[in-house]
Order: C-alpha cells, then structure tokens, then sequence
C-alpha cells in the first residue's frame, strides 16, 4: 500500500472518530466505525503508543442474512491468491462478500517448493467439503453459522493397502520428497479440489475412482471410503480428474510396499477426533488466544512485535481483526500475548491467531482496509474467512 493510502486510512480514522458503546480494553481513544451492512460494523483505532494500526470488523451472529465462508484461494488448493482476489472472486451461490481476513498458514514458498504454494498447515473445510486435515486448533462453524473453537484436535486418515497394510496419509499437501514450510506427508491423498496433477516428481501413483455404493467426492470429515485402481504410475505428476482421486507414495515407501495392479481396492477412512463431521466451515490457525474465557491460556508471548491477525467470538458477536506491523510510522505490530488480551478487551470468549506478518489483510466491499507489511504488496495465500451476505 502506497504512503498516501495509509494517510488516508489515518485520516479516515481522525474524521469518523466517534463515542461507542465498547472500546479497547485500556483503549481512552474511542475507535472509528462504520456500518457496512446491518449486522456488519468496520472499526478502526489508531493508538500513538507503539504506534498501533488496528483494523476490525464486528458481525452480529444469528442473522439469517449473514453467512461466513471459509474461501480457498482460485477455488484450489494450489498456486494462492490474495485476500482481496479470494473475496472478489467468491461463487456467487456463496453469496456476495462483505468482508474478509487472511486464514492459516500456508506455502508462501520462501524456503519451500515453489510448485506447492497455497498449501496449508492445518484443517480446510469449505461448504462441508474436507480439503486438508486438522494440525490441532480448528475454528468451525455449524449449519447455523454459529462459532466453534476446538484444541487438540487429530486427523486419524488411514488407509488399507492391497494385502492388508495399514498407512497414515495427508490430503491435498506435498509429499516429503518436496520441501514444505507448512506440512508434508509419505503419502498424500489429492482431490480435483488440489488442482489440475500432483506437481510431484517421482514416486508412485494410484489414480482412483469410486467403487459403487462408496461414499466418493466431494470428500467427507469422518467418513469411510472405497476406491479401485484405474491406473498405475511411477513416473509423478499424475493427471486429477473430476471424479477421480490420486493416491501418491513417495518412492522410499512405495517399494517397500506390495505391488498394486489395476482393478485392485483401497479402502481409507478421513476420522476426525473429535468428529467433525457436522462442520460445514472450518479453518486451522494457532495459537489459541482466548479459550473458554480465559486469555492466553498458553501464556502467551509478549516480546515479537509482528502484523497480526485474529478471529474471535462471543454468543453475540464474532470479530475478524487485523493489527498492522513492520511499518514505524504507522504500526509497529503486536505480540501473541498482547493480542490476546486485545480480543479479550472486544468481548470475545474465544480467539485464535491466524496466520500473520506479510499476509494479514482485511479487505471490506472492494478495498483492503489496513496496510500490508510486504514490500511487493498483497500477498497471495492459501484461503481466507470471508463473512457474506446471503
């Protein structure tokens, strides 16, 4: 973002400042606001003590006219888009988006495969659609559109070989032939949902379709599923159909393994613990913030001063918020702890950070509110939470 734009963001702030009914915990400057759409309210403080940015956005939970989607960038795992690209182009049938924030982490590719950008560290599930396993905290969302915050929360996927082998695997991330920065397994399950092939280099691959009668696409939380072999490959890269899936095996496993032919079945199954299958959104994220009340339960670090980026909620009110970092002049960023006790200030009962520096944004109908930390601009990541209106 350009100087003049944060200038006209701090303006903003200095012209709309008006008295609120709830403040910033330790906050004497009341924040600006702006109603977007009912139920939907922007805030912005600007504290000179630091000097802090801080950018949110409060959503009046129960409103049937409101939805939250957890997006994924191009509507695949692979390649990212920006927070802005995720909102701007979101399905219609999702509804049209209000506003949106930045999710998990994901392969930005720094020290990673740049082949895998986009792909995540912990749970995405979209419209009930279960696109990468759990890494612990889960923040999901019912049928009725109400919050939930889960900790210690394990993928169980596991998988039976041809003769009988048991065999943990991942969904929709990089083999451990390819170098990742968020998460990697032996063996991968992809969807149509990860992209056009695999972008693997070698190993072996199973491209698979259903058996009658199994559960199949889109894949499910807590379900069990059979496929049959349709074509067997060693040479990487594999080809994902819709309606197919491809199972790859990194070439340390894979020989070690019986020989699987054409026309042979594996069984797998996706448990969630504890069961998930009742998510229809759900995201991954961490540290936990506030949970069951309580702020920082893990203590909370107070010394890395960073962009930040957090999603929190009480039984009325959820709030994306974004905290602007790396920019003295306008934000010097804030710690894992003081955030905590920024969305315990808010109202919220529960909170976690998502992923944060380069990559927190928080975009409203058509414009990303704060100012991105990353010299070359909005950066594109692997998905969003974006709220919308039905």
């Amino acid at each position: 973002m350009s100087k003049s734009n944060g200038e006209t963001r701090m303006a903003f702030a200095v012209l709309c400042i008006s008295s609120l009914a709830w403040t910033f915990a330790g906050g004497e400057k009341p924040a600006a606001q702006k109603i977007i759409v009912p139920g939907v309210e922007y805030f912005h403080e600007l504290r000179a003590e630091g000097p802090l940015s801080i950018h949110g956005v409060k959503v009046e939970l129960g409103r049937p006219e409101l939805g939250v989607v957890v997006s994924l960038a191009n509507q695949r795992v692979v390649d990212g888009e920006t927070v802005r690209g995720q909102a701007e182009n979101l399905p219609p049938e999702l509804g049209k988006a209000v506003a949106a924030v930045n999710g998990d982490y994901s392969e930005i590719a720094k020290t990673g495969d740049p082949r895998y950008i986009g792909t995540l560290e912990g749970i995405h599930i979209g419209s009930g659609e279960l696109v990468h396993q759990p890494a612990g905290n889960v923040l999901w969302f019912d049928s009725a559109g109400r919050p939930h915050l889960e900790t210690g929360v394990q993928g169980r996927f596991m998988l039976t070989w041809p003769g009988g082998k048991s065999l943990r695997f991942g969904v929709n991330n990089s083999t451990t032939a390819h170098k990742s920065e968020v998460s990697a397994t032996d063996v991968v399950l992809y969807t149509p949902t990860f992209g056009d092939s695999t972008r693997t280099e070698s190993g072996l691959e199973l491209v698979m379709k259903a058996v009658e009668g199994s559960a199949w696409l889109p894949l499910k939380a807590n379900r069990s599923f059979t496929g049959v072999v349709e074509v067997v490959n060693w040479k990487g890269n594999a080809a994902i159909r819709d309606g197919s899936m491809v199972l790859s095996v990194v070439s340390g496993v894979a020989t070690t393994l019986p020989a699987v032919r054409t026309g042979d079945r594996i069984s797998f199954t996706t448990e969630i613990v504890p069961d998930m299958s009742g998510a229809v959104q759900a995201i991954g994220g961490g540290p936990v913030l506030i949970h069951a009340g309580t702020p920082n339960p893990g203590g909370g670090n107070r010394e890395n001063l960073a962009p930040r980026t957090a999603i929190g909620f009480n039984d009325k009110y959820l709030f994306l918020v974004v905290v602007d970092g790396r920019q003295p002049k306008l934000s010097v960023g804030t710690s894992h702890g003081a955030l905590g006790d920024l969305m315990a200030g808010l109202g919220c009962t529960e909170a976690i950070n998502m992923d944060g520096g380069g990559s927190s944004t928080l975009w409203l109908t058509g414009e990303v509110m704060n100012s991105p930390s990353d010299l070359t601009g909005e950066r594109r990541i692997g998905n969003g939470v974006i709220i919308v209106k039905k």
